[in-house]
């Protein structure tokens, strides 16, 4: 894992997945928590990666939204980031995206109730939470999650 870090430092890589077979040793789990704050460093075991989670029937659709979409979003329902209910880091959809604390995601669901759909908008946390429902629009029901001034840890 060191030898792999100094290489990802020679060349200047700052980003990069780490795929390993079976599961990561503590101590090479340590070295990646360690140079967090140089390297954006993303893990998977194969295992994780066998199946694309986003093409699954029973996942809905995520979108990513872009800064500015993000604004407009908590322009619209009058909303502080403090405000938005949460999703974790460690949410398997969040992970595939790669999400970092302070994005948000728009999941559209099938909905028997509601025309079109049921659409959420979340926002990465990286601390357990609850999570809370807001009702957004009479004709879809929107959960916003947020990060609510929680920290990484």
């Amino acid at each position: 894992m060191r030898k792999m870090l100094s290489i990802l430092e020679e060349k200047g890589i700052q980003q990069g997945i780490i795929v390993f077979p079976g599961n990561m040793t503590p101590s090479a789990r340590k070295v990646i928590v360690a140079m967090a704050s140089q390297f954006r460093l993303e893990e998977f075991s194969e295992s994780d990666l066998l199946v694309n989670i986003t093409h699954h029937s029973l996942v809905p659709r995520h979108q990513v939204l872009s800064p500015s979409e993000k604004k407009v979003l908590l322009e619209k329902y009058r909303l502080k980031e403090t405000q938005l209910p949460r999703i974790q880091l460690a949410d398997p959809v969040a992970r595939y995206y790669g999400l970092r604390r302070g994005q948000v995601v728009k999941i559209t669901r099938p909905s028997e109730t509601i025309e079109p759909s049921d659409i959420q908008i979340f926002s990465t946390l990286s601390t357990s939470s609850c999570l809370e429902t807001h009702r957004a629009d009479a004709r879809t029901s929107a959960s916003i999650f947020g990060t609510g001034g929680c920290r990484l840890s």
